[in-house]
């Protein structure tokens, strides 16, 4: 499992014992910084949503492309909120730690790990090299999405209820 942060009411950061060896002080301490980032940002409340929407409109491939959209954007903002305004040294190290995790062999389970290795790594990478873009609206966009599905799946609940009659 690569590093990761999981946790609502008690979010903890979990970073696998072998990288604690193998990486720098400078390279943990990125990490830590990114994971900060998703706490601050509640992103977990935000994944768990998408997974709800998914899991009431199973048949439906939009909630899966949005969900997935969804854990895009936030790594693309947590991305740029942990490189801040740094020099382009410090872009180019980050590139490489992802890199770097991304070439683990490990599974994470049911985490949303810092560099999994079916994330967009290559358009991240490319993300940090470009001045920092508003990716806000586009996350706002696919959450309102996902809610408008989450609402629409509880609504359609609701409406299969109400035509039901005791005999």
């Amino acid at each position: 499992m690569g590093p990761a942060s999981t946790g609502l009411l008690r979010p903890t950061i979990l970073i696998p014992q072998s990288l604690l060896s193998e990486l720098s002080e400078c390279q943990l301490a990125a990490i830590v910084d990114h994971e900060i980032h998703h706490i601050r940002r509640l992103d977990s409340a935000y994944l768990l949503l998408g997974r709800v929407a998914c899991c009431l409109h199973w048949f439906n491939p939009l909630a899966y492309w949005l969900a997935a959209q969804v854990r895009t954007e936030i790594e693309y903002a947590v991305d740029a909120a942990t490189v801040g305004q740094g020099d382009e040294q410090a872009k180019k190290s980050y590139g490489d730690l992802l890199i770097q995790l991304a070439c683990r062999r490990s599974r994470s389970f049911g985490l949303a790990p810092m560099a999994d290795r079916r994330s967009n790594l290559k358009q991240r990478i490319e993300e940090l090299l470009v001045p920092v873009r508003n990716t806000t609206l586009g996350s706002i966009c696919c959450l309102a999405t996902i809610l408008l599905l989450f609402i629409t799946g509880l609504s359609e609940v609701a409406s299969t209820q109400d035509k039901t009659v005791p005999s």
